[in-house]
């Protein structure tokens, strides 16, 4: 079995729109300085993985890899390995959600520790009941995130979710 290189990865997401390829290419460049060759694959891997969930999951996979050279500084690989896994979870149920929380993960995480992504996740995926408009409540709640974290600590986070 042939190992996959960037290139393969890069060969899969040319069926999705060039917005996913273009910013897979520059997430490339900045991923260069921050970690090695097997953490590169591995992270192409799973924004493909991101991108194959649904027929609009490129849209989350976009946000994925804008991001993800940003989150990469701040966690490390096993919390990374994480935070991908929540958002390709919340994908699965709606990339306008996964979009949203993978466009929040750097102002958030700022604030947020690590060991409370997957509660901070499911603070935003309980707010989804399958309809659109509980959707884009969830993907505000997460794009609200980065000016919420600077206030409140995750425990008073977890209280104005329940509010919501």
């Amino acid at each position: 079995m042939k190992p996959v290189e960037l290139p393969d990865i890069y060969d899969a997401l040319q069926r999705y729109p060039s917005a996913l390829t273009a910013i897979f290419t520059a997430a490339c460049v900045e991923m260069l300085e921050v970690s090695d060759q097997t953490q590169r694959i591995r992270w192409s891997q799973e924004g493909l993985r991101v991108a194959q969930q649904t027929a609009r999951a490129w849209e989350a996979a976009v946000e994925y890899f804008r991001v993800s050279p940003k989150v990469f500084r701040v966690l490390n690989a096993s919390q990374f390995l994480r935070w991908v896994d929540t958002g390709a979870t919340l994908c699965h149920d709606s990339p306008t959600i996964a979009a949203a929380f993978f466009r929040a993960s750097p102002g958030t995480l700022l604030n947020l520790h690590p060991r409370h992504v997957p509660g901070w996740a499911n603070l935003g995926h309980g707010l989804f009941r399958d309809t659109w408009k509980s959707s884009n409540l969830a993907a505000r709640f997460f794009e609200l995130n980065p000016d919420l974290t600077n206030y409140l600590t995750f425990r008073e986070l977890e209280s104005f979710g329940a509010l919501v």
